[in-house]
């Protein structure tokens, strides 16, 4: 009898153990699918798959796999529409205490963990929301930029020089997170945002952040560190004295002559005194999605913009509109192209009303934004051809450093 029950006890243990190994195979086969479908040239199947993912993000089995795979994914060129419902998964995980975040893509995202909407029963008989453990998260150079983030527990998180522009905090634990050097522009703390020890210092912005509907300076120390109940002797933060800073627009690669150019129209720009620094997106810099809000963040504290434009493709022999017997085909012989991304440079800088100088080469073919009737109907574009003899008296300079000086002191 005991070894018929010994015997049965066995078989059933076999039976389970067997029947996890297949369910946990075939749950390793199914996260496995859902991952590579992400990478899917259907956006249909990429969203789905990013939808299955909020039951993978929670499980105490692939949370980690499944952060991961996020993180990977919103560092890459995504479309919008996937890139939105890939980084509000992140509201249906457990923790992302400690997580890797640097350099991803969060823009737009609500950030609302299911697990805010539950409660516990405190000793006093008084419900507590409870929040999304993010200490420690690592948001280095991430793009957080008009989000929504509610119920988080981001104690001593890193933010440094992420562009947080038009985000809202609300019910957060910050206390003692970095935000140096950070776009803090149009950012908004809740009453309920615990912020006690966060350093602030350099950040960007920083006159268009407000705290509980307050001013953030209020709050800061002579440090930049925030204290809700700030000392008078503790002193206020004064950030760096408004310079003059001027965004420079070039090629990420040039030839030997291109190079001496530039370096010509560098020293043209320092001998107007006009800008107390540059700013320049080089090659490796330029972040691989959301480029255009990495550049619209860098130009923020910019006050002027100057565009190199020389050559980036030559058409020695080519035709515009070549299956057209109208006034519309043109032949092309010799002419200079630039890089698209100049283009949307010039085009951003435009719709912030930046003063924008534009130094082009004589051969450029001059269409978009370099073409003269935009430039002449727009009196913040001023254009001139690169010359050897170029000199900061010119005329043209001249009346680009006088709207950059009054753009900056309509900013200042």
């Amino acid at each position: 009898m005991a070894i018929t029950v010994i015997i049965a006890i066995a078989s059933f243990l076999i039976a389970g153990i067997a029947f996890l190994i297949q369910y946990y195979a075939k749950e390793r086969e199914l996260f496995t699918s859902c991952a590579k479908s992400l990478y899917s040239d259907k956006l249909v199947e990429q969203i789905t798959a990013a939808i299955m993912l909020r039951d993978y993000v929670g499980d105490f089995m692939y949370a980690s796999k499944t952060k991961n795979v996020l993180v990977a994914l919103l560092r890459t060129s995504i479309p919008v529409a996937l890139q939105k419902v890939v980084a509000d998964v992140f509201s249906y995980a457990k923790s992302l205490t400690g997580q890797d975040m640097q350099h991803i893509n969060m823009l737009g995202a609500l950030i609302k963990p299911k697990s805010c909407v539950q409660y516990q029963l405190t000793n006093e008989e008084k419900y507590k929301n409870i929040r999304l453990p993010m200490e420690q998260v690592d948001c280095y150079h991430a793009i957080i930029k008009d989000c929504s983030l509610n119920f988080i527990n981001a104690q001593k998180a890193v933010f440094y020089c992420a562009n947080l522009s038009g985000t809202v905090f609300h019910n957060c634990l910050l206390d003692s997170a970095t935000f140096k050097g950070a776009n803090l522009k149009g950012v908004r703390f809740d009453k309920d945002c615990v912020l006690e020890g966060a350093n602030f210092q350099d950040a960007e912005g920083l006159e268009q952040a407000t705290w509980n509907k307050r001013p953030i300076f209020e709050f800061l120390d002579a440090n930049g560190i925030f204290h809700a109940n700030k000392d008078p002797k503790a002193g206020t933060y004064v950030p760096r004295k408004a310079e003059t800073k001027i965004f420079i627009s070039k090629l990420g690669v040039m030839d030997l002559k291109q190079k001496m150019q530039y370096d010509n129209i560098i020293n043209i720009i320092e001998n107007l005194q006009i800008a107390s620094s540059t700013v320049c997106i080089n090659r490796d810099e330029y972040p691989i999605v959301s480029q255009l809000s990495d550049i619209e963040a860098r130009m923020d504290p910019c006050d002027g913009c100057v565009i190199f434009a020389c050559e980036y493709m030559q058409i020695t022999d080519g035709c515009l509109h070549k299956d057209m017997d109208s006034v519309d085909r043109k032949p092309l012989s010799s002419v200079s192209l630039v890089s698209p991304w100049l283009h949307i440079e010039a085009a951003i800088a435009n719709s912030k009303n930046m003063p924008c100088l534009i130094i082009y080469d004589k051969n450029l073919f001059r269409d978009g934004m370099f073409d003269p009737k935009v430039i002449t109907s727009d009196r913040r574009l001023y254009s001139i051809e690169y010359s050897d003899a170029l000199q900061a008296d010119n005329t043209v300079l001249q009346e680009w450093r006088n709207s950059v000086r009054e753009y900056y002191m309509s900013h200042n």
